[in-house]
């Protein structure tokens, strides 16, 4: 085949990538940070910078997924991308980033088959035209989400298994077998967590670790796990709920310790039952088999398959638990009194709380209408905040409790958010929109 038939091929092949990415809606740089910059509330970039990476991306995104094949194979790599114009400020990050040899331009390209995308990678400043080849280990998503998202950088990887993957501001989008799917990162969906575990701050960190831990680490090596989190009761309180005790582990280990996860992932790798977490994070125990109440499923809570339904009626017993699924095939799903919080799968909208609409009413400071019922059905307490009075009215709607669907009393409202209360809140001052309203604010348009 002649040069100039390769350079036709690997321009149609460019032009069939620009496509897709449109086609897939896959948003190679935020379109909130082109705002900021457009509407001069960031002053760091300019909009130039910004056409500039994302031309950047797509020509790493195009390496990635069509590299020089040598015998057949087509070999894994990796780049960094930044709008930082000096490469040592992003190695001084949060996450160690060692810069093994600084690049002249001319070198970058060759650079590339240095790059293997698992502990080596090729960093280049898109302002300045810089570049490096950089240590960053190990290169899995956790890792490299964390980094990417610490030190404002955008990472493109073909990894070993033949995957490429995008992490950007939000999240990590990754094709597969000619499929995109985007998943968020966990830090995304903190606010909503923590709400619905009743806004203990103090627990905030370990709820997230917990995320963190069962979205970029558990869900990509395929590990399903149950995770049972007593977020204000030592793990001895639900002794009672159990049909087999756990069992300790030889070593001790916390979620919190970034140290430890490997370890944690392959334990739970190697055993059935769910895994008990302390309220610090320690892990007190594995191979627990939870047990469920003939209430629970009289309710006929959970639908979602043996793992999830049994995690949603323990957590309906045991109202001091949240309750973290994966499943084997990747999503992670959080239950707390009987209800899935959240569901993070390929495609879930990092912004997509339950109540979007009612959250945007709030950051425009609508007043609200509180009330706090108890459930005739399921006996769980429901605070309810809406944007019209709660009580009976004309073309007003009954609203359901959360956990078995039953009317709230006769209460009615307009739009409003719903939740279940933990044991320990103050009803006098417990919240169904605690942060949502600051959410929106941040946010100033839903994602379509």
């Amino acid at each position: 085949m002649s040069s100039s038939d390769d350079e036709v091929r690997v321009a149609n092949r460019r032009r069939r990538l620009e496509q897709e990415l449109q086609d897939e809606s896959v948003e190679l740089v935020n379109e909130d940070l082109r705002e900021a910059v457009r509407f001069e509330t960031d002053h760091r970039y300019t909009e130039g910078d910004l056409d500039e990476l994302e031309e950047a991306l797509l020509d790493e995104l195009f390496h990635a997924r069509y590299p020089p094949v040598h015998e057949g194979r087509r070999p894994s790599y990796g780049c960094i991308l930044t709008l930082e114009r000096d490469l040592e400020v992003v190695a001084s990050g949060d996450v160690a980033l060692d810069l093994v040899q600084l690049l002249d331009p001319m070198d970058y390209e060759a650079a590339r088959e240095l790059a293997d995308g698992v502990s080596t990678f090729v960093i280049r400043s898109v302002t300045t035209n810089e570049a490096a080849l950089a240590r960053l280990a190990p290169g899995d998503e956790r890792s490299l989400y964390e980094f990417a998202w610490s030190s404002n950088c955008w990472i493109v990887q073909r990894h070993p298994n033949g995957n490429v993957r995008l992490f950007g501001r939000e999240r990590v989008t990754t094709l597969s077998a000619d499929e995109w799917t985007a998943k968020p990162y966990a830090h995304t969906r903190w606010l909503e967590l923590t709400h619905g575990m009743g806004g203990d701050s103090k627990s905030m960190m370990v709820g997230q670790a917990q995320l963190r831990l069962c979205l970029h680490l558990l869900s990509p090596r395929r590990i399903g796990a149950t995770l049972v989190w007593m977020t204000n009761d030592p793990t001895s309180e639900i002794e009672g709920y159990l049909t087999k005790r756990s069992r300790p582990i030889a070593a001790p280990l916390n979620v919190t310790d970034h140290l430890h996860d490997d370890a944690i992932a392959a334990v739970l790798a190697s055993v059935d039952g769910a895994c008990l977490v302390e309220p610090n994070g320690d892990i007190a125990g594995i191979e627990a088999f939870l047990d469920n109440s003939a209430r629970s499923v009289e309710l006929g809570l959970g639908d979602h398959g043996t793992r999830h339904t049994t995690a949603a009626r323990f957590s309906y017993d045991v109202a001091g638990a949240i309750v973290f699924v994966v499943s084997a095939d990747g999503p992670v799903s959080v239950f707390s009194d009987g209800v899935r919080l959240m569901r993070l799968d390929p495609d879930e909208n990092p912004y997509r709380l339950h109540a979007w609409t009612f959250a945007r009413e709030l950051g425009d400071d609508s007043v609200i209408n509180r009330q706090v019922k108890i459930c005739s059905t399921c006996d769980k307490r429901v605070v309810i905040e809406a944007t019209a009075p709660v009580g009976a009215g004309t073309g007003a709607t009954a609203v359901p409790c959360p956990v078995c669907n039953s009317p709230l009393g006769g209460a009615a409202v307009g739009d409003y958010r719903s939740r279940v209360l933990k044991p320990w809140e103050d009803e006098a001052t417990a919240t169904a929109t605690w942060g949502l309203g600051a959410m929106a604010r941040l946010i100033p348009e839903a994602p379509a």
